[in-house]
């Protein structure tokens, strides 16, 4: 059960210092739309500083809603570990991660951002050694599984998995296009990209032959 979603964006973080800071606000406006448009109301999104974090304790049921969410280049569902030592925070990690590398090769990656009494290479390597007899061996080039955490003070985030999201810019951050909706590939493709860019779509249709032709595209408009 994971109890959070780290999110990462791309394209957002190549603006200067005072845009990007308008697109985050509407990158976080974006999210928190979608997901109370599904009926995720209770989300909170906290900003860590260039990551932003999304707390909800049955976070897995989110991977579907946010994989459509413009403006998200990746996400991962993690669990939260607060620690008051580096071995509270290993007996942690492997308490939570053996049964994902059980007979299966494995990694581990770590990122550090605070003061600690240890590098980020030393905790991946005691972490590594933690698990080691839990799996079928480590594999540095072409693990079957990549344990990852993102430590900040003395809170740290265990992930897996991470999903790809669409990527681009957020909603309402690109102006407002028409787009010239016929019913075949090109206008919906066009839309999406549009879409990919922060554009709002308004959507045009010129029914020239009957309501054959306008219901065959109310089921693309409406996928």
């Amino acid at each position: 059960m994971y109890d959070c979603i780290l999110l990462r964006y791309g394209e957002i973080g190549l603006k200067s210092s005072r845009v990007r800071k308008i697109f985050e606000r509407q990158y976080v406006d974006a999210i928190k739309n979608a997901l109370d448009r599904n009926g995720f109301s209770n989300c909170k999104i906290n900003n860590l500083g260039g990551r932003f974090i999304l707390l909800y304790k049955e976070a897995d049921k989110l991977v579907e809603v946010l994989s459509r969410v413009p403006g998200i280049q990746s996400f991962s569902p993690a669990t939260i570990i607060d620690f008051k030592s580096k071995q509270e925070l290993i007996d942690n990690v492997k308490k939570l991660a053996k049964n994902s590398v059980e007979g299966k090769t494995f990694r581990v990656k770590v990122r550090r951002n605070g003061s600690h009494k240890f590098t980020s290479m030393e905790l991946a390597s005691e972490i590594g050694e933690a698990l080691y007899n839990h799996s079928k061996g480590v594999d540095l080039h072409t693990p079957e599984v990549i344990v990852s955490l993102e430590v900040r003070n003395h809170a740290a985030h265990l992930f897996t998995e991470s999903f790809d999201g669409i990527g681009g810019l957020p909603p309402k951050s690109g102006g407002k296009v028409l787009c010239l909706f016929s019913g075949g590939i090109d206008s919906p493709v066009a839309a999406f990209q549009m879409l990919k860019k922060g554009c709002e779509v308004d959507f045009l249709f010129i029914n020239l032959l009957g309501e054959k032709s306008f219901n065959e595209v109310a089921k693309i408009y409406n996928y």
